[in-house]
């Protein structure tokens, strides 16, 4: 394969909803040298799903840019098994819009869609990604089955293991990895951020823990692996399908350390929206707050807090604390003193 795409333990692989908050994040990110996203392309229920693709690949291209690779996950599109024409019109969509895409496959996935997902690895000449639950580990004929189907060696592969809702277990599971040294890049993720902030009282500032970030550090920094895996996340969204509609609250779910910081108001259908001005001023006045220029979610962060700025509404909320986050893991994992 013609790549030469790889990345260390010291980059970072956000696990990314396609929606259009976290589409502006990426468009406004000045360190994606340092990152590398997994994006999942959420579902549309008017749009057939070429034309969908086409529309979606088109946005992300414009935010990500051509020039850097991604990793394309069809999962809300096709369902567990796979299905091949909903792989073969996301890809031609990726490609006609100049996407670097990288597929995903599962060991799920059925004998067709491997089919069609090893045509779409010769077509573009990239690698692939075989994407494992913590179970999966266990099913090595399963995942011999898998590179087979897509006639692909290990260091064509780059290897994520998703933990879902729970913290990472690398201690036990590293081992466990079947031929560990061999595969091209090695990531391991997590999603420790709630589905849902609706139970969260009003009016105060809560702590959320980051046990995505506490469990996967200590671990990797120890130096104890064999192989030290990739961090990787769900930035500030659970690892759930993406929400479709519904009757959003107002809520800033900022990012620290080692928790989230976060804080919630009324539904923003019932004209709530207004209480993220005052939310926007308390948080820029907290020691958390990484100040204006850090981040451009940041910058918009500052800005609402000012009195004649708007409050902004559900997508303006999320792409700014997204935008936060990006910059902040990358931070931390590049600053880090034992990486």
């Amino acid at each position: 394969m013609a790549s030469d795409f790889a990345f260390t333990h010291k980059h970072y692989v956000p696990i990314i909803k396609t929606k259009a908050g976290e589409r502006w994040a990426l468009s406004h990110l000045t360190t994606r040298s340092q990152l590398t996203p997994l994006l999942e392309l959420h579902a549309h229920k008017r749009k057939g799903v070429a034309t969908h693709a086409g529309d979606i690949c088109k946005d992300l291209a414009s935010a990500w840019g051509t020039d850097g690779p991604v990793f394309l996950d069809t999962i809300w599109l096709n369902g567990s098994t796979g299905n091949p024409r909903v792989i073969a019109d996301v890809f031609a969509a990726a490609r006609n819009h100049g996407l670097q895409a990288i597929p995903v496959v599962r060991v799920s996935y059925d004998a067709p869609t491997l089919a069609q997902i090893r045509a779409v690895i010769d077509e573009d000449d990239r690698e692939v990604m075989l994407r494992l639950t913590q179970s999966d580990l266990a099913s090595t004929s399963a995942i011999r089955r898998t590179l087979d189907a897509l006639k692909a060696a290990h260091h064509d592969v780059h290897l994520l293991v998703v933990y879902q809702c729970s913290p990472m277990n690398l201690a036990s599971d590293v081992p466990r990895v079947p031929n560990l040294h061999d595969w091209r890049t090695f990531t391991a993720a997590s999603g420790a951020f709630p589905r849902s902030l609706i139970t969260l009282p009003q009016g105060i500032w809560h702590s959320l823990p980051r046990t995505d970030w506490t469990s996967w550090e200590p671990a990797v920094a120890a130096g104890q692996l064999a192989r030290r895996p990739t961090f990787g996340d769900y930035t500030i969204r659970d690892p759930g399908a993406p929400a479709d509609f519904g009757d959003p609250i107002v809520n800033v779910r900022y990012t620290s350390d080692t928790h989230w910081t976060v804080r919630v108001g009324g539904k923003h259908r019932a004209g709530a929206s207004i209480q993220m001005k005052q939310i926007c001023q308390d948080l820029i006045a907290r020691p958390e707050y990484s100040g204006q220029q850090y981040s451009a979610g940041d910058a918009e962060l500052h800005s609402t807090a000012q009195p004649r700025t708007p409050p902004g509404g559900p997508t303006q909320w999320l792409q700014w604390c997204v935008s936060h986050h990006l910059v902040f893991v990358v931070d931390q994992i590049q600053q880090h003193p034992s990486l």
